[in-house]
């Protein structure tokens, strides 16, 4: 269960869609491009005597472009995101090691810091980055184990630069990431506002029908058997009447709080109605639904309402009844609301404050 009860039920999937939409994106773009550009390079050094940059071309556009292929078939896209990072990784030394053509090697490392940080999150991004500096750097200062000949104005250009492209990366994409946590979490409460009932703070109609029964519908191995639970309080228009309707209120806030803390956390009450309350109970039997149902009864029985009102001490003894019925499907649900419904009024026919099952 997780922490917040409202994210069980909503979550941030769309926004967590999008963003998987755009690493993959950015992974085909940055992978067909920069895997055909690397391919082209070494078609044009086949002829050349530099053997060594001719299999590091050929090589990083192979793995870059096959992996870009592959991942179209299978679903482990963080994978993919790591295999790219380290073709690049070996093309990035490989230039270093090697100089490139004619010793251009220093000015085509630029983009790569900004395809580390979105190929990944901005930590793994920088520390990633960070790594890959090290090695360049190792590599700069110690001449006798490349190939390459840099001139001493040379490095210190390339390592200020490639520092200021990493920073400036680091930033864009933090910005970039935090900006859409906030939106996320701006969508979350607006759907959690949407879905609340403002008096009770339990969920509503429109949670039911946009949230629950759409999730139940879509993974019904987590939902049924369902138990479908229709609760109403007894006399609750004589509490309306005597107490008058602000009273009324604090007592369905009262009722709604013993009816959430009496059920699992993934489990779900929700007010229907003026004093009518749906609770739906997922993977549960009818018969551990009536027990459910009769325990939640004795609750709401053995704990009146007792506040102070207008310096006033208001007092009442409540009472639930309940209609209990079992759904084994979503086709099933609507059916079985129904009939829970009619075992609540054969409830209240009865003599209310009791469980029909």
């Amino acid at each position: 269960m997780k922490s917040d009860w409202w994210s069980n039920f909503i979550d941030l999937q769309s926004s967590q869609d999008i963003e998987i939409k755009r690493q993959k994106l950015v992974l085909y773009f940055s992978s067909y491009i920069g895997g055909g550009i690397l391919f082209l390079f070494y078609l044009q050094h086949i002829a050349s005597q530099d053997s060594l940059l001719t299999c590091i071309l050929l090589a990083s556009s192979l793995v870059v472009l096959s992996n870009a292929v592959i991942s179209h078939f299978h679903p482990y896209f963080g994978v993919s995101c790591y295999i790219t990072g380290l073709g690049v990784v070996g093309l990035i030394l490989g230039l270093v090691f090697t100089g490139g053509h004619q010793n251009t090697a220093l000015y085509w490392l630029y983009p790569f810091p900004l395809v580390y940080f979105i190929l990944f999150d901005y930590r793994k991004g920088l520390v990633a980055n960070l790594l890959i500096f090290s090695a360049i750097l190792f590599l700069l200062y110690q001449p006798d184990w490349i190939l390459a000949e840099y001139q001493p104005a040379e490095k210190s250009r390339f390592i200020a630069s490639y520092l200021v492209t990493i920073f400036l990366s680091f930033v864009a994409e933090y910005f970039r990431f935090h900006s859409h946590q906030e939106l996320s979490s701006i969508n979350y409460q607006r759907q959690k506002q949407a879905n609340t009932d403002p008096l009770t703070q339990l969920p509503n109609r429109r949670f039911l029908d946009s949230v629950f029964f759409i999730g139940a519908d879509r993974e019904p191995k987590h939902y049924f058997p369902m138990v479908v639970v229709m609760a109403d309080i007894d006399f609750f228009k004589r509490v309306n009447d005597t107490y008058g309707h602000d009273t009324g209120d604090h007592v369905l806030k009262h009722v709604a709080s013993l009816l959430k803390s009496s059920l699992r956390g993934f489990d779900v009450v929700a007010r229907i109605g003026g004093e009518e309350f749906l609770i739906l109970l997922p993977q549960t039997m009818l018969v551990d639904g009536i027990s459910v149902a009769e325990k939640i009864r004795i609750e709401c029985q053995n704990t009146p309402f007792n506040q102070f009102d207008n310096l006033q001490q208001v007092y009442i003894d409540l009472t639930v009844s309940f209609g209990v019925a079992e759904a084994s499907s979503a086709e099933q649900l609507n059916n079985a609301i129904m009939a829970a419904d009619s075992k609540l009024y054969l409830a209240k026919e009865q003599g209310r404050n009791q469980v029909q099952g």
